[in-house]
């Protein structure tokens, strides 16, 4: 005769299928995502005239948007995929002064200096950073300045389109459990032109 204690009951067997279950299933999130905009024109695009030494320089400014979540600190880094052996584009400065996340993975000085900034095809530095008190200043869900980037468009580059675009990126979540938060990726466009000479020409000949 089977010692009965040996049979684990239906119950049992339920509740160890169910508590198993129950561990698979992720944690559920709210849309945490990354911007690339500016002032100027299109709100996520710049123009660069090769023959203009002046519009070789752009700036856009980096936020993090929040639908629900509340968010300690994110990491990121910058790169373009157009990347093909030579770097196009280097981080000429960042300011992040009235930004939330102020405390800061890597200086501002370290990240702009050259052999660090160049996207080749990413810059070399993490660009995060978190809030200043994680413990006790939880950063609300909404939309967060995060740091505003001045890039150059390098002698190397020829005429087209480009996209910059954030890399590598996650958001930390609030605490106790400080959760890493998935990051949707923010894309920026560069188109890079010559200077029309020929039409300047025209206009000086017919003045």
């Amino acid at each position: 005769m089977k010692n009965p204690k040996m049979r684990p009951s239906l119950c049992s067997i339920f509740l160890g299928s169910l508590c198993g279950l129950l561990l698979t299933i992720p944690s559920a999130h709210g849309a945490v995502t990354l911007s690339l905009t500016d002032t100027v024109g299109a709100p996520n695009s710049a123009e660069v005239n090769l023959n203009n030494p002046a519009s070789r320089f752009f700036t856009f400014t980096l936020t993090l948007n929040a639908t629900t979540e509340s968010t300690k600190g994110l990491t990121c880094f910058l790169e373009t995929p157009d990347f093909a052996g030579n770097g196009h584009f280097r981080i000429v400065s960042r300011d992040t002064a009235g930004s939330s996340f102020n405390d800061l993975t890597t200086s501002n000085t370290t990240v702009s200096t050259p052999a660090n900034a160049v996207l080749d095809p990413r810059n070399n530095d993490d660009l995060g950073a978190t809030v200043a008190d994680v413990n006790n200043a939880p950063n609300l869900a909404g939309t967060h300045f995060v740091a505003e980037y001045v890039l150059e468009a390098l002698s190397t580059i020829s005429p087209g389109t480009y996209t910059i675009e954030t890399a590598l990126q996650s958001a930390t979540g609030g605490g106790p459990d400080f959760d890493e938060l998935p990051l949707a990726a923010a894309t920026y466009t560069v188109h890079i032109v010559p200077e029309p000479a020929t039409g300047y020409l025209f206009v000086l000949g017919g003045a």
